[in-house]
């Protein structure tokens, strides 16, 4: 009887053994990659990554990852490099050191420091994020993004203007003005 009652213990302990779709997706260095990648899991780039990057999970960007090309997400940690465009559902952390060029579009956003930024940061409307956490729910893996219009589409929840205008799916401005951008100096 004590063996067919650890039998049944060890097939509980595997039935509830977490899986690899839980865990995130790394891409490591020193690699370089070039092309578009889109996943329902966590991503964590530690490499040169250049494309665009489509993910319905989070993403961390590694101190020694440079990401050149649009990031689409629901979460966004930075401690490396982006030049591009972020789009996330959920929230942007800029830690200190990170370096952004681009526009970010998120519907939260943290910044430790900012030393090394030259971006643009606008906070979506609610219902814009929905339609976008609506799009990534239902990305399908199975077809490449050269083969969708899934880029435009979302990007397109977040900054179209006829959203805007008259709309509650539009932007809500928080820093356009140059001078009000990081620069280094206390202007």
């Amino acid at each position: 009887m004590p063996i067919l009652l650890s039998l049944k213990i060890l097939g509980m302990l595997k039935s509830k053994k977490v899986t690899n779709e839980s865990s995130p997706i790394i891409l490591s260095a020193p690699s370089v990659i070039d092309g578009q990648f889109k996943t329902n899991r966590g991503l964590r780039i530690e490499c040169q990554y250049f494309g665009a990057v489509v993910s319905s999970d989070k993403i961390y960007v590694s101190s020694e990852a440079k990401v050149v090309g649009d990031l689409i997400c629901n979460g966004l940690t930075v401690d490396g490099e982006i030049k591009g465009d972020v789009y996330c559902t959920g929230k942007v952390l800029l830690n200190e050191g990170a370096k952004v060029t681009g526009n970010i579009y998120a519907k939260l956003f943290e910044n430790q420091s900012n030393e090394h930024l030259n971006c643009t940061i606008r906070i979506p409307s609610p219902t814009a994020v929905y339609r976008a956490v609506e799009r990534l729910e239902t990305i399908d893996l199975e077809v490449p993004m050269t083969g969708t219009n899934l880029l435009n589409e979302i990007s397109l929840y977040f900054t179209s203007k006829a959203q805007s205008e008259g709309s509650e799916a539009g932007l809500r401005v928080v820093d356009e003005e140059p001078s009000l951008r990081s620069s280094g100096s206390d202007s």
